[in-house]
C-alpha cells in the first residue's frame, strides 16, 4: 500500500511539473488578434500582422512588436509596409521574412533588426497564405498547395523545388529539425529532406488538431499546441510532442490556457513560446514551455534536466546542466507498482540507469538535487 501511495504521489508531481512548465508570460504588446505572423532571430521573437473579424467586421493589423525573454517585455518595432493577415512568416539566423497572405500575391519583404526596417525582395513564384513553412541552413522553404519553394538570402533567389505527394491543407503547420523540414496537415506528417530533394511520409498525427496549430521546437523534438478539430468552431488544449529520432509522437499535458486556433509560436534559446490565436474572442496571451526548470520553485533555478533515449531499450542517461556540482544530486527510478528499482548518483552532472531485467513498461524517475525535488518523469522501457 505504501508502494502505491509512493507512486501515486510521484505521478501527481510528474503532472504538476509539466502543469507548471507552461509559464505564462506578458502579453503581446499589441491587441488581441489572430492569423498573426511570427518568427524569432537570435534572441528575440517578433509577432505581427493579424485581423479580428465578425459581425461584418473585418479589421487588419500591419503591426510588429519584438519579444525579449531576458526582460519579459514587449517592444514595437517597425511596421509592415501593409496590413495583413495569414502571411507567411520565416526567419534565417539574421533576417525576417513575411508575404503572401490576404493582402498580397506574390510579394515577400524581408525585416532586417539592425537597421528595423523591411525591404522588399524579389516575389515568390506563387501566392502563398495560410500554409505551412520551416528554415533549413538559412533558407526559407514555403508550401503552397502541393508545390514548394525555396529561398536562398544569399542570392535574393527562389527555386522551386519537388512536389510534395499530396496537396497541403489550408492553416496546415511547418517546422524544422535539424536537417529536414515537416509539415503537418491534418494527420498526415511529411518530412522534407533538402539536400536529396525528397519527401518522406512519417507516422501520423494521433492527436485531435485538424490544423492552425502553433508549432516550436526543443532539444531536437517538435511540440504541436491547441487548433482547431474538425470545424473552427471545436478547439482543443492538446499538446503533443513528435521526436524525429524515432518517428514517434507522445502526447504531453494539456495546455493549461484558453483552447484556440490560428496562434503563433517560435523557439528563442530552446525555449518554446506561443500565444495570441481566437477561440472566438482573439486573445493576447503569451507563454512559455521550458519544462526543464523545478518544480518546486521556476522563477529560482536553472537546473534542466534531459533523459534520453525514451522510450529505451538497455539503458537511460540523466544530463544536468545548471547544477550547483557543491551539492549533492542523485536519481532515483520507481516502477509502475511503486517500488524503488535504483539510485543512482550524479557524476560530473551526469549518470545512467541501466536496465538489468526491467520489464516493458512505464517507470518514474525523481532528481534530487540536495536532497529536494528538481524534476520528475517517465521513462518507457521496451524493445
Amino acid at each position: 500500500m505504501r508502494k502505491f501511495f509512493l507512486l501515486i504521489g510521484l505521478l501527481i508531481l510528474f503532472q504538476a511539473g509539466f502543469s507548471q512548465a507552461w509559464i505564462q508570460r506578458t502579453n503581446f504588446g499589441g491587441v488581441g488578434r489572430h492569423r498573426s505572423s511570427a518568427f524569432a532571430i537570435g534572441n528575440r521573437g517578433y509577432v505581427g500582422l493579424g485581423h479580428v473579424n465578425g459581425n461584418n467586421i473585418n479589421i487588419a493589423y500591419k503591426d510588429w512588436w519584438s519579444y525579449d525573454p531576458s526582460s519579459d517585455s514587449w517592444t514595437q518595432v517597425a511596421d509592415y509596409p501593409t496590413l495583413n493577415y495569414g502571411a507567411i512568416s520565416f526567419a534565417t539566423s539574421t533576417r525576417g521574412y513575411a508575404g503572401g497572405g490576404a493582402f498580397l500575391g506574390s510579394e515577400f519583404y524581408e525585416y532586417n533588426p539592425q537597421t528595423n526596417t523591411w525591404n522588399a525582395i524579389q516575389n515568390c513564384p506563387s501566392t502563398p497564405g495560410d500554409q505551412g513553412c520551416f528554415v533549413v541552413n538559412n533558407k526559407g522553404y514555403v508550401i503552397f498547395a502541393n508545390n514548394l519553394y525555396e529561398y536562398d538570402p544569399a542570392t535574393g533567389n527562389w527555386t522551386i523545388k519537388q512536389s510534395a505527394p499530396i496537396s497541403f491543407a489550408t492553416w496546415c503547420v511547418g517546422f524544422n529539425v535539424g536537417a529536414s523540414g515537416y509539415i503537418k496537415s491534418g494527420a498526415t506528417l511529411y518530412e522534407y529532406k533538402p539536400l536529396n530533394d525528397q519527401w518522406l511520409l512519417k507516422s501520423n498525427f494521433p492527436g485531435l488538431a485538424t490544423n492552425s496549430s502553433g508549432a516550436f521546437v526543443r532539444d531536437g523534438k517538435a511540440y504541436i499546441v491547441t487548433g482547431f478539430v474538425g470545424s473552427l468552431t471545436n478547439v482543443t488544449s492538446e499538446v503533443w510532442e513528435y521526436n524525429p529520432g524515432n518517428n514517434v509522437w507522445s502526447q504531453m499535458n494539456d495546455f493549461p490556457g484558453t483552447s484556440r486556433r490560428f496562434s503563433v509560436a517560435f523557439t528563442i534559446n530552446n525555449r518554446g513560446y506561443f500565444g495570441t490565436g481566437t477561440n472566438g474572442i482573439n486573445l493576447n496571451d503569451f507563454w512559455e514551455l521550458n519544462d526543464n526548470v523545478s518544480v518546486n520553485d521556476l522563477s529560482s533555478t536553472k537546473v534542466r534536466v534531459n533523459a534520453f533515449p525514451n522510450p529505451a531499450t538497455a539503458y537511460v542517461k540523466f544530463t544536468i546542466q545548471g547544477m550547483n556540482i557543491e551539492k549533492a544530486a542523485e536519481v532515483r527510478m520507481y516502477s509502475a507498482s511503486g517500488e524503488l528499482t535504483d539510485v543512482v548518483t550524479v557524476a560530473d552532472q551526469s549518470c545512467e540507469i541501466l536496465r538489468n531485467g526491467k520489464a516493458d513498461g512505464i517507470y518514474i524517475y525523481q532528481v534530487l538535487l540536495d536532497g529536494k525535488t528538481i524534476s520528475t518523469g517517465k521513462i518507457i522501457f521496451g524493445e
